[in-house]
């Protein structure tokens, strides 16, 4: 279980060998305009732990945008995954309605601190900060 593991380097260099050639082909193929800020990759995650292809582990800090509040692999997420990959991947809401995000902004307009509930409209973005 690497989310009970704490971070280890085990190869002599960052990044390793195996990681390195992974970016590399990432630099060939990857237009630059594509920016990544860490010299890591990801071969597998639990909670905050990230194993690299080298085996070593490093703490994530970030998060990423789809694990920052629960952690990577989280049981309950993962089965929520499962279960809506029955039915759809993807769904533009712009390009076609679907009930989760209907439902979402509903709950958000309803919790809402302001007086007016009826005329609360809900836009979800994601917003990313550099």
């Amino acid at each position: 279980m690497l989310s009970t593991k704490l971070p280890k380097i085990i190869t002599k260099q960052l990044p390793g060998p195996k990681a390195n050639i992974i970016l590399s082909e990432r630099k060939k193929y990857v237009p630059n305009s594509v920016g990544c800020i860490y010299p890591v990759v990801i071969e597998n995650s639990e909670g905050a732990i990230i194993q690299d292809p080298d085996g070593n582990l490093f703490l994530d800090w970030v998060g990423g945008v789809g694990v920052l509040n629960v952690g990577h692999t989280n049981p309950r997420v993962v089965e929520a995954v499962k279960k809506q990959s029955e039915k759809y991947l993807h769904g533009m809401f712009n390009i076609v309605t679907h009930k989760g995000y209907t439902k979402l902004a509903q709950k958000l307009a309803e919790i809402a601190p302001v007086k007016k509930k009826k005329e609360v409209k809900v836009f979800l973005q994601i917003v990313v900060r550099k």
